[in-house]
């Protein structure tokens, strides 16, 4: 986070999608921070990768542990289907956005962009 503010000096908008439950569980206190240099930050489930879900170990405990710990703009979407729908409204001119995550998010960058594009040929007809 700190080489993405240092090096393009824009508002960071990142997605991330908690990879497995035992890495959630063992990593939780360092997620809890890591995102505070975020501007905007989206949460998603946790990709499971095979793993069966562990009682406690869960996004919102994250979330909720996340806004405790001082993050001023973070949203849960459990739904990865539904975060394009939720981040398009956010986005300004200029943003960067940064998928983060060992799973499929980096699919979300893409409908982000097909549909910006398609927004733009919207707004050129």
């Amino acid at each position: 986070m700190s080489a993405a503010k240092r090096g393009w000096e824009r508002r960071t908008v990142v997605i991330f999608q908690p990879h497995r439950y035992t890495r959630t569980r063992d990593l939780f206190k360092e997620f809890l921070t890591a995102f505070n240099q975020a501007d905007v930050l989206f949460l998603t489930g946790i990709y499971a990768a095979g793993e069966d879900p562990i009682p406690g170990v869960k996004a919102e405990d994250l979330y909720e542990g996340i806004k405790g710990h001082g993050h001023k703009d973070v949203t849960l979407v459990p739904d990865k289907n539904q975060i394009v729908e939720r981040v398009l409204p956010r986005l300004r001119s200029g943003d960067m956005v940064i998928t983060l995550g060992a799973g499929d998010v980096w699919r979300v960058g893409e409908k982000l962009i097909e549909r910006l594009k398609e927004n733009e040929r919207a707004e050129g007809a």
